[in-house]
């Protein structure tokens, strides 16, 4: 199995999970939009709430269609739209660190509308493309063991970093605070909704 991502801090989270025996994968850092990978070498790709961030959304889906082998298949999943997780990390974000840096986030929720994506699906070649609602629990890490590495891995990590050690506290009692009702013995639970999108190359 092979795995893929742009910004590092997001592969050295993946490198940190513990994978079932047996499976192995191997991290690139990379582009989307340029994978380093040849024609047809895979059966399967999944692009796991990226294709809403991608500076062109076309030409990294034909990216996912050239390394796929003839009758392989795709499964993009994005958000619909924000998750009481999310809404209260941009309020947090607005409140302490700036509104440029509760703004940068937003692209992750611009691709919520399913026809919109199986027109994106079917534009780039892909075959009996279908779209899913899926209603979902979104399982996070209580926020003061995951919410500053969550965000060292976002568009707005920068002035993130930038803000200090006292903002980095005042975000984390935000967030503990506004995630309480979804607290589990886990960690959080948190309703979100995605569209998947399902096709053939």
């Amino acid at each position: 199995m092979t795995g893929l991502d742009l910004n590092e801090a997001m592969l050295a989270e993946a490198r940190r999970l513990r994978l079932p025996p047996g499976l192995t994968v191997t991290w690139h850092q990379g582009s989307a939009l340029a994978l380093p990978f040849i024609d047809g070498t895979y059966d399967v790709v999944l692009c796991q709430q990226g294709l809403q961030v991608f500076p062109d959304r076309a030409k990294g889906l034909g990216e996912m269609r050239r390394v796929l082998r003839s009758g392989g298949r795709v499964a993009v999943s994005v958000w619909t739209g924000p998750s009481p997780y999310f809404a209260a990390m941009r309020e947090g974000l607005a409140r302490y660190v700036s509104p440029d840096a509760a703004i940068s986030g937003a692209a992750a929720f611009s691709l919520g509308d399913a026809a919109q994506l199986q027109e994106l699906l079917t534009g780039s070649g892909f075959r009996e493309v279908v779209v899913h609602h899926v209603r979902m629990t979104l399982r996070l890490p209580a926020p003061e063991d995951f919410l500053l590495r969550h965000l060292s891995a976002v568009p707005a990590a920068d002035l993130v970093a930038a803000a200090g050690a006292d903002v980095h506290a005042a975000l984390v009692t935000h967030m503990t605070e506004a995630t309480r009702p979804y607290v589990d013995g886990y960690g959080l639970a948190v309703p979100q909704e995605v569209n998947v999108a399902i096709g053939s190359a």
